[in-house]
């Protein structure tokens, strides 16, 4: 997704975006060593290297496990037995970048949150009358007017009942695709409990 994407949803969702998270499943199909994805998280798992934040189980996907920058450093030496050291320290590199990329985002958006709407309007009305001499002048003339235009859209009514429908909705189809998971898992817990 493009920056300018990232700042747009970040805006209208009113929320940060999520950290950057990659899976070992597809790591180490990068590296042709899929076939050892249990063998690599059991010794994850072994190590207590797991801690649900930087490091943690893909449900959806059993036994995948989803690392930020911070969890695949501690992961570090399990995963030099499985993967070339320079595959590694370049996944690193990228996983580093890509989440600075996403707190710049959100301080953006974070920055739109709290400006008053009087201020807001202020910005919207010079960024229109202001003149541009190039093409690339134009293009963030045009971009900062729809990233205001989408915070102020944001802010409305109409765009809360949105998100709150949208929400609703979501978690209804969620519950509806997993209905049965979640009946085995709450036969489960109430059995051993």
């Amino acid at each position: 997704m493009k920056y300018k994407d990232k700042v747009l949803n970040a805006i209208k969702s009113r929320k940060d975006l999520e950290p950057v998270k990659i899976s070992l499943r597809k790591l180490l199909a990068s590296g042709n060593m899929e076939n050892y994805l249990n063998l690599c998280a059991d010794r994850l798992a072994e190590e207590l290297k797991i801690d649900g934040e930087d490091t943690a189980f893909n449900f959806a996907d059993f036994p995948d496990i989803l690392f930020t920058s911070d969890g695949f450093f501690d992961c570090r030496r399990v995963l030099e037995s499985y993967l070339p050291f320079d595959m590694l320290a370049d996944t690193w590199q990228l996983l580093i970048e890509a989440e600075r990329e996403n707190e710049e985002v959100n301080r953006m958006a974070a920055d739109f949150r709290k400006l008053k709407l009087r201020d807001l309007l202020k910005y919207y009305i010079k960024w229109q009358s202001q003149e541009t001499k190039d093409d690339s002048e134009q293009e963030a003339k045009r971009l900062v007017c729809q990233w205001i235009a989408a915070e102020l859209w944001s802010r409305s009514f109409f765009s809360g009942i949105w998100r709150k429908v949208r929400e609703a909705l979501l978690q209804l189809y969620v519950s509806w695709k997993y209905k049965g998971l979640f009946d085995i898992m709450r036969t489960a817990a109430e059995k051993y409990n």
